[in-house]
């Protein structure tokens, strides 16, 4: 993995054990992302355990474009609980 991914990842997940003190629903909007790589799937699936393993929910927004595409292409979208924008997700009274 290349210094600057794996710097991504290893900020990508302290954000997200920050995240595991919430109880509303974590929202990851992919809608302006046009690629996403091997390195970006498996954040997504190791996201989907961890968020299974902790009982959080969380919803992928990545809208019609190439990430959406990617998903289906790869059956992730049967794996992951992609919606399609935020009209999908569940609304939260939490500052966050």
């Amino acid at each position: 993995m290349a210094s600057s991914t794996w710097a991504a990842w290893n900020r990508f997940q302290v954000e997200f054990v920050g995240a595991l003190d919430w109880t509303g629903v974590l929202v990851l909007d992919l809608c302006e992302l046009e690629f996403i790589d091997s390195t970006g799937l498996q954040t997504l699936v190791t996201l989907n355990a961890e968020t299974n393993k902790y009982g959080l929910d969380y919803k992928v927004i990545c809208g019609d474009g190439a990430v959406r595409r990617v998903l289906s292409e790869t059956g992730l979208d049967g794996v992951l609980p992609v919606v399609g924008d935020f009209s999908a997700v569940p609304r939260s009274d939490s500052p966050i």
